[in-house]
């Protein structure tokens, strides 16, 4: 059952940044059903993937539209996105997870 449900509170109102975030949502939620069914640590990875290439790329996407909107705050949001890359993306070694707490959010 997943855990992350998509509603109109989250619309960012560009429909765009929406789609990628309800893929995100949907990918996190693929994730969270793998763990609990105690899924294999290849498949645990294989989702842990989908989860990191999603967001990279809706970065990607989100911060290309900051900047041709001329957002203020682009370069703090560009930092944002980095910050919270190296602090949430587990590393998958020797079939153990290292993960650090996610610091922000």
């Amino acid at each position: 059952m997943p855990i992350l449900h998509w509603g109109p509170r989250f619309s960012v109102q560009v429909e765009a940044m929406d789609a990628d975030h309800r893929e995100l949502f949907a990918a996190l939620n693929d994730l969270w059903l793998a763990v609990e069914r105690s899924s294999a640590l290849a498949v645990i990875a294989e989702t842990l993937e989908r989860v990191s290439s999603t967001m990279a790329a809706h970065f990607s996407r989100e911060e290309a539209l900051l900047e041709q909107w001329n957002y203020p705050r682009y370069r703090t949001h560009m930092d944002e996105h980095r910050q919270f890359s190296a602090s949430s993306t587990p590393e998958v070694e020797m079939g153990h997870f290292r993960h650090e707490p996610i610091a922000y959010l």
